[in-house]
């Protein structure tokens, strides 16, 4: 048994937060990690975890997080395989500038800085504030002078991709990148070909909580080429469906398990696959296998005995908007109940800038335009304006979260 310690990874603090993962490795201990925003999580199930690691969070679309546990070598064969995967491009790891805006205390910012640490890489972390701001952005990169000349790898959620692909200073930053990895949320094709069309070297990719991180990764040469999707898998991984059409993936760095009130419960079968909670197609291309996502069965809905997948509609009205000049900060579809139907959709929003009533009334009556043509489980039946309306920390919609929020406040909504 060993004994299980808390590291709260507040980014204003977060060289303070790596040595102490670092003598936590050294020391052969584990530790939990957790947001600067939520209170500690008190898991008796601790006590069942033998060995050092990592007690890291998982959460899908259903909002509840759930802890798995990985210990460290996870970390080094996921560092591994994507260093290998680099090599195969002609690039050598340990040249990287690895620039960091996700949180510590998430996968998806914890791994870029162990690959650095594992490869001997320079590791940058770019503080939350920065993101929103990408002059202070550039000129923080700006200020790593001494590392300027080295290949550049930096890893994004499709949220912060948008926010500096729209800014001057942010698409120059984009455009000095090497490989520029963007996961943990639906990459829209509206998104993506603005992307192409200033030859920005995006890397797709999906990965998990679950697997340590990244598992399949599309090259910059393939997605500026035009291929779509969330590419190959790395060496050390193998995919398959489930008779449903559900990710399953067999890797030698899943997670030992995910922690209950009762001990630690595996999240493979007898033959070594982890179920995810995605809908997907894996299809031939070239002689390699290639992943693309369609959608979160957890996020899905049966709207007059359709299956719908609300994030595909969300991306498909966010791209036909673009060719009516519309400005969507946010959008989301959530499903309210129907007699009849079963379940349809309504839609949240809200605008870039404020808006006068008449660009309202004028945006919605172009929004309308466009989806009257859909099918009808895929029509929403009604609108609402939420200012408030964001994404969390990661770029993933809480559904949860927010269907609540409906369920307590659709009666007091201004309907559009």
């Amino acid at each position: 048994m060993i004994t299980l310690s808390s590291i709260r990874c507040n980014p204003i603090s977060f060289e303070e937060c790596t040595f102490r993962i670092s003598r936590s490795f050294e020391e052969g201990s584990c530790i939990q990690l957790i947001s600067p925003k939520v209170a500690a999580v008190n898991l008796q199930a601790s006590c069942f975890i033998e060995g050092p690691g990592v007690v890291i969070a998982s959460g899908g679309s259903s909002g509840e997080n759930q802890y798995c546990f990985h210990p460290f070598e996870n970390f080094d064969k996921s560092a591994l395989a994507t260093a290998n995967w680099l090599k195969q491009q002609g690039f050598d790891p340990k040249s990287f500038l690895i620039i960091n805006p996700l949180p510590l205390h998430h996968v998806s910012g914890f791994m870029p800085w162990w690959r650095g640490r594992k490869w001997g890489a320079k590791h940058a972390y770019v503080l939350p504030y920065m993101m929103k701001n990408p002059r202070l952005l550039s000129e923080f990169c700006q200020s790593l002078s001494i590392e300027n000349d080295r290949p550049k790898l930096l890893s994004l959620v499709p949220t912060q991709l948008h926010r500096l692909i729209s800014d001057s200073e942010g698409l120059n930053l984009l455009k000095g990148c090497d490989v520029i990895l963007v996961g943990g949320a639906a990459l829209s094709q509206s998104l993506a070909e603005k992307a192409r069309l200033h030859g920005l070297k995006l890397a797709p990719c999906y990965g998990a909580t679950e697997t340590a991180s990244m598992v399949t990764a599309l090259t910059p040469d393939e997605f500026l080429s035009g291929v779509k999707g969330c590419g190959h898998p790395l060496q050390d991984v193998d995919l398959s469906l489930t008779d449903h059409g559900v990710l399953k993936v067999r890797t030698s760095r899943l997670a030992v398990g995910r922690l209950t009130s009762s001990g630690l419960q595996s999240i493979k079968d007898s033959f070594g696959w982890w179920t995810s909670g995605d809908a997907a197609q894996i299809t031939l291309q070239s002689t390699k296998v290639h992943l693309n996502i369609l959608g979160r069965i957890d996020g899905a809905i049966n709207s007059g005995g359709e299956i719908v997948f609300p994030e595909k509609l969300e991306a498909k009205l966010r791209y036909e908007s673009l060719a009516v000049n519309l400005s969507i900060q946010n959008i989301l579809f959530l499903p309210i109940y129907d007699e009849e139907w079963g379940q349809r959709l309504v839609v949240l929003i809200s605008w870039c800038n404020d808006q006068s009533d008449d660009v309202i009334k004028s945006s919605l009556t172009k929004l309308r335009k466009i989806v009257c043509n859909w099918q009808p489980a895929h029509r929403p039946i009604a609108w609402y304006y939420c200012p408030e309306l964001n994404m969390n920390e990661v770029g993933k919609w809480n559904r949860k979260r927010w269907i609540d929020w409906l369920g307590d406040n659709r009666k007091n909504l201004k309907l559009l």
